[in-house]
């Protein structure tokens, strides 16, 4: 009787060892999950910094562009100036 009342405690004790071990498995697989979407987010917000560094960089090139002309061209400048004026 003594070790069948042993062998039930340590088969209840081993029973709760192992949910506690699916608890902790399930609560990675959980954490895992949550790593990726959080990683597939900043890459998305990665990319969307490249685009807008990418457009921001369109904006300047054109901004160079347009200032060359008009310090190659001086008449330019006048006459856009005297073309805001009216």
């Amino acid at each position: 009787m003594v070790f069948a009342e042993w062998f039930i405690a340590v088969s209840e004790y081993t029973i709760a060892v192992s949910e506690w071990t699916v608890a902790v498995s399930e609560w990675i697989v959980a954490s895992s999950e949550c790593t990726v979407v959080v990683s597939e987010w900043i890459v998305v917000v990665s990319e969307w910094v490249v685009v807008v560094s990418e457009w921001i960089i369109a904006v300047l090139e054109w901004t160079v562009a347009v200032s060359e002309c008009f310090t190659k061209d001086p008449s330019l400048r006048q006459r856009s100036v005297q073309a805001r004026s009216g």
